[in-house]
């Protein structure tokens, strides 16, 4: 709240409701917003940025002069936290974006939508957005794996079917249970879960069939698997943590 009462009374919030200002000042300033990494940075950029004034208000300011506004030490911790939080929600607006398109396969790395690293450290100072960290960290693993898994052509037969019951049945979707894929998969990454998908093999349901099968099947049918469950259904996830 004091943040904003400090704000009203700057020529560059005059004219605007307060329950906009959070937003279009975003909007304004977002790829300044995006290059901060300190709190020095913060309140020098949130000063200049609030001391602009609109063209029409210049002449009626000059005729008043008063004292300018200086913000005490809450009012400067209020507007750090302000501008992390805009950051934050700035980096979760863009894995939104690109998470809730089902036609992107490849996902870009999170180096390439990020500033920086100093700049996350800094958002993350803020302890109520440290959960940001975890969910960069998954969409990260996500985006690597994203782009060193191919799409094979199943063989024909009723093989898949039983494969991809199995595993259905055997693990969970998302929740944070051991046997859960994203649990085993934020634990173990890649490796883990290709790891899990050789079991079926052993499995009495697979030897019963008595096939003979090679581990081209065995890739095969893994990564189709990866591809049509498990990929959008970690995108999914990511997703529901994103918008939280």
């Amino acid at each position: 709240m004091q943040i904003f009462i400090f704000c009203s009374f700057s020529p560059a919030f005059a004219n605007q409701e307060s329950t906009s200002l959070p937003w279009s000042f975003l909007e304004q300033h977002r790829a300044q917003i995006l290059q901060l990494e300190s709190d020095d940075e913060a309140l020098a950029f949130f000063h200049s940025a609030t001391t602009q004034e609109p063209e029409g208000l210049r002449s009626h300011s000059k005729s008043q002069s008063g004292p300018s506004l200086k913000p005490s030490a809450k009012i400067k911790e209020a507007i750090t936290s302000y501008l992390r939080s805009l950051g934050a929600t700035t980096h979760a607006q863009t894995f939104r974006e690109i998470l809730a398109k089902p036609s992107t396969t490849i996902l870009p790395t999170s180096t390439d939508l990020l500033p920086s690293e100093a700049q996350l450290q800094w958002i993350i100072k803020q302890p109520t957005l440290q959960t940001l960290k975890p969910v960069i960290d998954f969409y990260e693993q996500l985006s690597t794996w994203s782009t060193t898994t191919t799409s094979l052509t199943l063989p024909p037969g009723d093989e898949f079917a039983k494969f991809a019951s199995y595993y259905d049945q055997t693990y969970q979707d998302w929740n944070e249970s051991p046997l859960s894929w994203v649990s085993i998969f934020k634990e173990n990454g890649q490796k883990g879960i290709e790891d899990k998908l050789l079991e079926y093999w052993q499995t009495s349901d697979h030897l019963a069939t008595q096939r003979t099968s090679s581990s081209a099947i065995h890739d095969v049918y893994a990564q189709h698997y990866i591809q049509t469950r498990l990929l959008p259904m970690f995108r999914a996830n990511l997703l529901t943590h994103v918008i939280q």
